[in-house]
């Protein structure tokens, strides 16, 4: 794990304030901007010609800002996010190319712009990369999670076409237009921001609200966008569409507006605008199927009515047929999740087992205990050890099965437990068997009551009898003669230090040496195991002779103390 340095944290919040400043002084200025375009597009000031002109440059230099920022977005990320801001900017900066044929009609040529022209080719062309960028934000992982968000955004497209084909276009289209390209092309910006506005708004539902202001920017612009189109078909259609109109100042807003998006993305690339698999809220479903209901109320009584529309048949057929194909989607994703849930909850019953296997044949003795050790769960193996069943115990303090001299030294350890969440506190004492006797275990107790998946005490029991007898036995034989079975040298002088540290002043300690006469020739004479057992015999006889709570040592080979 990387540790971060010390100043990394501040030089982050630095950096983040800094980012803010500038995004704010960026709103700001388009603020500023845009209301200054309006300002002046609607006093016409200077004239119409100056106005004009100030029109067109306005609408082109916002297009260009927007593909630049979109530009530096892209560059500031990797993958499909880089990916998608990229061609943000290339239809930004296509858009720019139509509105550079617009003003070379208006102002260089000074003619009015033919209806269809070579501008239209621009604005149109900006669409599909609009549409390929707005699709390649999501970035889901899962084949089902970007085939239901397409099918959500045709669903969507398709509903409100429908009404807006029989609320305003319809009307616009068999009214008002010249040849049948003008009209398709005239319609084409309304239906096509209604795609790119759709798809916007279903990645916005579907993105984490900390990461989700870029894309609200993104959004806002495309809207923008998205009236100003649907005024100026309705303008060009019914012929009235001229120069230096107030609905230009849509597109002022609207690209501007993605730049800020941009912008932002740009002052914070570690932000993500990828979507996630977790499943729709009640937003995004009503986002979806509100337009679908009111489009098939309209179509109803347009048909009740007796103006059937053959667009709105099949408009209307196509809208039930993905919401059909939708529901199918849902139904293979909910079963492929009950799949995958009923697979999880399998592996999860078999880890279960194994783990209960481990824990009810481990070579401890495991219980789950409240704060104050009130016992709450014992494995089986409980009554290998103590000839308890689990169920005796449960309810009772722990406590209440440690030899008395030891449950002080427990309430010591638990407190030290409480005190360190999840570290082992490792405590030696004494447990009583059914049958009455002691056996030595040390207690592990660990604190595990902030773990949502335990919430108790562990204590770990194991029975470390022979261990104690083993130590107990070593800890003889190095302060024991192993011939005479008396203390040795060392364990004499140990035992005389106490003494005399004990000692009442002017009261003595008396130490008396003794040594065996001619014990050499009874070592060469009769040979070892003879010289053994004398000295066992003289070392238990010396035992025998000195008051209670003198010691008898044996100090050397033929010495005793």
């Amino acid at each position: 794990m990387k540790i971060p340095h010390p100043a990394s944290a501040p030089r982050g919040r630095k950096r983040a304030r800094h980012a803010n400043r500038s995004f704010a002084v960026a709103c700001a200025l388009v603020a500023s901007l845009t209301l200054a375009f309006l300002i002046w597009i609607w006093l016409r000031i200077d004239g119409v010609h100056v106005s004009e002109a100030i029109d067109d440059f306005g609408e082109c230099a916002a297009a260009l800002i927007a593909a630049a920022a979109c530009a530096v977005a892209a560059w500031r990320h990797e993958g499909r996010t880089r990916v998608a801001w990229g061609l943000l900017a290339g239809s930004a900066l296509v858009w720019a190319g139509g509105e550079v044929v617009w003003s070379y009609f208006e102002i260089i040529l000074g003619q009015q712009v033919p209806f269809p022209s070579l501008a239209d080719a621009g604005y149109l062309a900006a669409v599909p990369l609009a549409v390929a960028g707005i699709a390649v934000f999501p970035g889901r992982h899962r084949v089902a999670s970007r085939v239901t968000f397409l099918l959500d955004g045709s669903i969507m497209a398709g509903a409100l076409l429908l009404i807006s084909w029989a609320t305003v276009l319809g009307t616009v289209y068999r009214a008002g237009s010249d040849t049948p390209l003008a009209a398709t092309i005239g319609l084409a910006y309304p239906i096509s921001d209604i795609v790119i506005a759709v798809m916007a708004l279903l990645l916005v539902s579907r993105t984490p609200s900390s990461m989700r202001l870029p894309l609200v920017l993104v959004v806002a612009g495309l809207i923008a966008n998205l009236l100003s189109d649907s005024a100026f078909a309705y303008l060009t259609t019914t012929q009235t569409y001229g120069a230096v109109q107030l609905v230009d100042t849509g597109w002022i807003a609207g690209y501007l507006l993605l730049a800020l998006g941009a912008i932002r993305a740009a002052l914070v690339p570690g932000t993500s605008t990828e979507a996630s698999d977790s499943p729709q809220g009640g937003w995004t479903l009503v986002l979806i199927y509100v337009p679908v209901a009111i489009a098939a109320v309209i179509a109803v009584l347009k048909n009740i009515g007796g103006a059937s529309d053959p667009l709105l048949l099949w408009d209307l057929l196509a809208v039930v047929a993905l919401v059909i194909m939708r529901q199918f989607m849902v139904l293979w994703d909910n079963m492929t999740l009950n799949q995958r849930l009923q697979a999880q909850t399998a592996a999860l019953r078999e880890s279960e087992g194994h783990l209960r296997s481990l824990v009810q044949n481990s070579g401890d003795a495991v219980m789950l205990a409240d704060a104050d050790g009130t016992v709450r769960f014992v494995s089986t193996s409980i009554d290998r050890f103590f000839a308890y069943t689990p169920t005796e115990l449960v309810g009772q303090p722990f406590s209440e099965l440690l030899h008395p001299e030891d449950r002080a030294a427990f309430s010591v350890g638990l407190r030290k437990s409480l005190a360190a969440s999840a570290h082992p506190i490792p405590v030696s004492c004494r447990v009583r068997h059914k049958l009455g006797s002691w056996t030595h275990c040390q207690v592990t107790v660990t604190n595990l009551l902030h773990q949502s998946s335990a919430q108790a005490l562990v204590f770990n029991i194991r029975d470390v009898t022979d261990r104690k007898e083993m130590e107990e036995r070593l800890e003889h034989l190095a302060a024991h003669d192993p011939v005479t079975g008396l203390p040795n040298r060392l364990s004499f002088r140990n035992q005389l230090d106490d003494t005399l540290e004990r000692s009442v002043p002017g009261r003595g300690v008396a130490v008396l040496a003794l040594d065996i006469d001619d014990f050499k020739l009874v070592n060469d004479a009769l040979g070892e195991r003879a010289s053994d057992d004398l000295l066992g015999m003289i070392g238990g006889r010396l035992g025998k002779l000195i008051p209670l709570g003198d010691v008898v040592a044996r100090m050397g080979a033929d010495e005793f103390a």
